[in-house]
């Protein structure tokens, strides 16, 4: 069977431009040290150390935006100015392509076709969308995305590439949490187009109040709205990537990946939780806040990873007193502001580490948030159970 995707409304894809000659990403820096002949090309993550005494001049040639007929004459004058050989600094470019130091494809933005006309002419300068002042918006909306997304190991592009690929992720949310609506604004501003509310999703509650008002998405001004209402506002407003609006023919890659991920507020009920296993649904359980203390995660992959069972199972071996038999005030008590911002950020980072490189820090272990010390925030590795219907 083939899959489609659609290509009428305003998207994103990339193009490889052959013959591109090799380049330093955005941001490398060459820093001097104490020796006036040793250098170091780099980032903060990572540096390369090296001697050589045209230092400037190899990192302006490495750094050059220009064809691949004027970088070879920047070689060539070093070469002649120098004691470097060709080998020399093919080899030296090859290390500071291992540390990703380097970009060798060349990407750039490309957006369907909105206006299409039967006059050669126009039809051509509209396909350079010059003046097009919504593709001029999404250049720059894009640009502090690419910042993070081109330092991803093995990105040899800009990093818009990774950009395109949280276009067709699908994300639900469902729970009742004011962190869950800002998670919802953060991965539609990053570029997870396809995030939406789980059906249902405050059927008890659709109308906004003074709880929701979290210095964030909902204003005091929308107070009395229906939740969807202002939701489906949300999408447009702050959605990196235009929202699809129609289905076409068009053949997808054969090698395309589609991250799928269902994400809860709060305690699920049992019952859902063993239907997202049998079907393999792939989940993510953040807990209630209790003492002002949270767990997330782990990620679920079913038959791959450990479930949130198999945490249950650990805790109670380890700690005894994990069967709630009763409580003072409301089970469901809502985040505090600031532990709702974080939380929220720490998922949707989460999330974006899944969808751009097809793995989690958070398959496989949990966090433990403590509100009163967010920086206190413990990474807790966790296994399968032996004793858990997952890993039979």
């Amino acid at each position: 069977m083939q899959r489609h995707r659609n290509c009428h409304s305003l998207q994103m894809t990339t193009i490889e431009i052959k013959n591109h000659p090799i380049r330093f990403k955005q941001g490398v820096a060459l820093y001097a040290s104490k020796d006036p002949d040793y250098f170091y090309i780099g980032t903060s993550r990572a540096k390369i150390g090296f001697q050589s005494t045209c230092a400037r001049a190899l990192f302006d040639y490495l750094a050059a935006d220009v064809s691949a007929e004027l970088s070879e004459q920047m070689l060539e004058e070093i070469l002649n100015s120098s004691d470097h050989t060709k080998v020399q600094i093919v080899e030296f470019t090859s290390q500071l392509q291992e540390c990703g130091l380097i970009e060798s494809q060349q990407s750039a933005i490309r957006i369907s076709e909105r206006y299409v006309s039967a006059i050669i002419q126009k039809a051509k300068v509209a396909s350079q969308h010059k003046g097009d002042a919504s593709f001029d918006q999404l250049k720059k909306k894009i640009e502090p995305e690419l910042e993070q997304s081109r330092w991803i190991q093995g990105v040899q592009d800009s990093g818009i590439e990774i950009i395109n690929q949280r276009h067709f992720a699908h994300i639900e949310i469902s729970g009742h949490s004011r962190a869950a609506t800002q998670l919802f604004a953060l991965l539609l501003a990053s570029g997870v187009t396809h995030t939406q509310f789980g059906l249902g999703y405050r059927q008890n509650a659709p109308l906004i109040t003074d709880i929701d008002i979290e210095a964030g998405s909902i204003r005091s001004t929308d107070l009395g709205k229906t939740f969807k209402a202002r939701t489906n506002e949300l999408s447009k407003e702050i959605s990196l990537l235009p929202l699809e609006k129609s289905e076409s023919a068009q053949e997808i890659e054969p090698d395309f990946k589609e991250q799928t991920l269902k994400i809860h507020f709060g305690e699920l009920d049992p019952v859902i939780r063993a239907l997202w296993m049998s079907a393999g649904q792939q989940h993510l359980i953040i807990g209630e806040a209790n003492g002002a203390w949270l767990k997330i995660g782990p990620i679920v992959k079913p038959g791959f990873s450990p479930c949130n069972r198999c945490v249950e199972l650990l805790e109670y071996e380890q700690e005894g007193a994990t069967v709630e038999i009763a409580r003072t005030g409301s089970k469901s008590a809502e985040l505090p502001v600031v532990g709702a911002h974080y939380v929220s950020a720490l998922v949707a980072s989460i999330v974006l580490q899944l969808i751009d490189t097809g793995t989690s820090d958070l398959m496989g272990s949990i966090f433990a948030v403590d509100l009163l010390a967010l920086c206190n925030t413990k990474h807790i590795s966790v296994t399968r159970h032996p004793s858990c219907g997952c890993s039979w």
